[in-house]
């Protein structure tokens, strides 16, 4: 038990040891407790790792104009009523509009 370690006459090098042991022994818990979540998840991990790496082959734009807004699209307008947020449709059309 911890409280009783800090009770004890235990020199202040010793009680570094013990600190140092403690640290390593939650240290691996930690590693195993995440070792084990991967395991069980490891499709999901897998998926995770492949969306956050950087893609270089992936296909973008030619030029900046390609990215330049114009405006909300019919696909947007149907989203926003799927969604039931018909305030995002009316956002949309008016940060078009001056």
């Amino acid at each position: 038990d911890a409280r009783r370690l800090e009770r004890a006459p235990v020199d202040r090098r010793a009680r570094a040891d013990l600190d140092i042991l403690a640290d390593r022994d939650v240290a691996q818990m930690r590693h195993l407790d995440l070792s084990a979540a991967l395991e069980a998840n490891r499709e999901l991990a897998l998926l995770f790792r492949r969306l956050a790496t950087l893609r270089t082959d992936a296909p973008v734009f030619n030029d900046l104009d390609e990215l330049r807004w114009r405006g909300p699209t019919p696909e947007f307008e149907s989203l926003a009523q799927r969604l039931n947020a018909p305030a995002l449709w009316d956002r949309a059309r008016r940060a078009v509009s001056p």
